[in-house]
């Protein structure tokens, strides 16, 4: 089986995932009363494997629950947490352009319009998961810095679990939700639409989908410069990156936890069938 991830030393690669450190604790308790299932997602929000690996998972959850629908003893529940990845932690600030991005990266120096074949692959793995377009040839896309992308999902998960501002507002959307929808919306503005995320008022057009979120959000949040050890949501979000590439060298990084004990981990764009096998492993 293969599994595709993106790596600090080199952004594309595919594996067998034989060679994947996939950690398995599974109890034989199936305590059905309890069948919450809480997901951490460690991506880099430029990473387009990350992108495909979501909405890989995101189907195999949807199988899932449409196949138990009717089946009241295995009903389940889940919860998305995104936790920030770096693969680039120098990268400029104002990003780099997309060419000399490719040369420095991997050595790859392409004509006028050459678009290398890695792109064109990723192109036709994302359009299965119905991704229309990524971007990744689109050389007047610029590789943004994705630091304040992270800065604006730590915001939204410290809301709710320290100050439970977000809690305290009158909206259907919960936290989990609400965090996975924006990094749904930057994936989306960045690999889809082409904007670069790096810039202010892309988020800041995320955002205002949000009043939940635009009510309590500084207006200077993004006026930051990302590398101002001093910012908190700066000093956090490296800070956490840093730790999780002491835990894997690639992303998407899944970690699945279960009421009752049962745990599991695995990392890449593994499909949607394989998600589907890794989730009922921990559900059923």
């Amino acid at each position: 089986m293969e599994e595709f991830v993106c790596s600090s030393d080199g952004a594309c690669n595919k594996k067998d995932s034989s060679d994947n450190n996939i950690q398995n604790d599974l109890n034989n308790n199936n305590d059905n009363s309890n069948n919450h299932l809480s997901i951490t997602i460690v991506s880099d929000i430029v990473c387009p494997f990350c992108y495909i690996g979501k909405c890989q998972l995101e189907k195999a959850l949807q199988q899932i629950q449409s196949e138990k629908r009717d089946e009241k003893h295995n009903k389940f529940t889940y919860s998305i947490q995104w936790k920030p990845f770096l693969l680039n932690p120098t990268l400029p600030a104002e990003g780099m352009e997309r060419k000399e991005f490719f040369k420095k990266k991997f050595g790859a120096n392409l004509k006028e319009g050459e678009v290398p074949p890695f792109c064109l692959q990723i192109d036709q793995m994302a359009q299965k998961v119905g991704i229309s377009q990524m971007n990744l040839g689109n050389f007047n896309l610029k590789i943004s810095n994705s630091v304040h992308a992270h800065r604006l999902l730590k915001f939204i998960e410290e809301e709710e679990q320290e100050n439970g501002r977000l809690n305290k507002l009158n909206t259907s959307i919960t936290i989990a939700s609400l965090q996975n929808c924006v990094a749904e919306d930057i994936f989306n503005a960045y690999f889809v639409k082409a904007k670069d995320i790096g810039k202010e008022e892309v988020l800041m057009e995320i955002v205002e989908k949000y009043d939940e979120l635009k009510s309590i959000l500084d207006v200077n949040f993004f006026k930051v410069n990302v590398f101002d050890k001093s910012d908190r949501y700066n000093f956090m979000v490296r800070r956490e990156a840093e730790k999780y590439s002491l835990v894997t060298h690639g992303v998407p990084y899944f970690e699945f936890s279960k009421v009752g004990g049962k745990k599991n981990t695995c990392s890449g764009a593994l499909g949607v069938t394989t998600f589907v096998k890794t989730l009922k492993k921990l559900i059923l």
